[in-house]
């Protein structure tokens, strides 16, 4: 969650009100500039890279090249995943000595460079399909946050994440919010599961008084139409819903909606 209150997000901005300690914010977006990022930042990195992905697919081979110079650098790497689906990336991963943490229960999407670069988003790192290359990735975004003067907030993102990895593998109880950071005029929030995304989903309905925008390219029904009946409760009269889609999907969206009557009247779709 970014609350911004400035109209254009600020380059660099200080870590919280009362401290001089700066970072650097940048939105990344899409799957040249994620698969960009992920080469420089393997380039870049001296001691130690960290990728969390829901799944390991193929890699491309100008990533892959960039792991084994880093290896060959003696850098730490460690893949934390979900699924492995590619038994070739997984062995020429572990062949050059790279780190796989399979089998874990964790869908972050997530890189951590030498305890001073975290980028956490939507995008898949390790999950490049080379046969969907023309959707893949596409509605994807992410941000990276550099810490400027080892400040130490990215170093806290990347704990937070690992603690609340383990608190589900755990099955213990997962607190409302794993991270609030005050930015300058702004705020940084990471939500830990699906219950906190509906709970900060049910605040914002409430609290809206013009406007509620929506960016969800993908669609499925039975998730389309529980949170659509959860806007229709929480939602005022008079504010006005508008949800940004893919093309391919309207027609799902718009036959979804005729069970949400509330709706009709108050959504206009916008594909994107």
């Amino acid at each position: 969650i970014i609350d911004l209150t400035e109209k254009e997000f600020p380059k660099k901005i200080p870590i919280n009100k009362y401290s001089d300690s700066q970072c650097d914010v940048e939105y990344i977006r899409g799957l040249d500039e994620h698969l960009d990022l992920l080469e420089d930042l393997i380039h870049s990195a001296r001691v130690k890279l960290e990728v969390f992905s829901k799944t390991l697919n193929f890699l491309p081979d100008n990533i892959f090249n960039a792991l084994k110079d880093a290896r060959r650098r003696n850098v730490n790497i460690i893949l934390t995943v979900q699924d492995v689906k590619s038994e070739v990336a997984y062995n020429s991963l572990e062949y050059i000595g790279v780190q796989i943490n399979e089998d874990r229960k964790t869908h972050t999407k997530f890189v951590f460079v030498d305890d001073k670069v975290s980028v956490i988003g939507s995008f898949n790192f390790l999950d490049y399909n080379q046969d969907k290359e023309e959707y893949f990735g596409i509605c994807d975004c992410s941000l990276k946050i550099s810490d400027l003067d080892n400040s130490g907030f990215a170093k806290q993102i990347r704990g937070k994440i690992y603690q609340n990895m383990i608190l589900i593998e755990s099955n213990k109880d997962l607190p409302i919010y794993l991270l609030r950071k005050q930015l300058g005029n702004s705020s940084i929030t990471l939500l830990p599961n699906s219950f906190q995304h509906e709970d900060f989903l049910k605040y914002m309905l409430r609290a809206a008084k013009k406007r509620v925008t929506i960016y969800s390219p993908f669609i499925t029904s039975r998730n389309a139409e529980k949170r659509l009946k959860l806007i229709a409760d929480e939602i005022h009269q008079g504010v006005k819903l508008v949800l940004h889609i893919n093309p391919q999907n309207r027609k799902l969206l718009e036959w979804i909606l005729t069970k949400t009557p509330k709706l009709k009247h108050m959504t206009e779709i916008k594909e994107s």
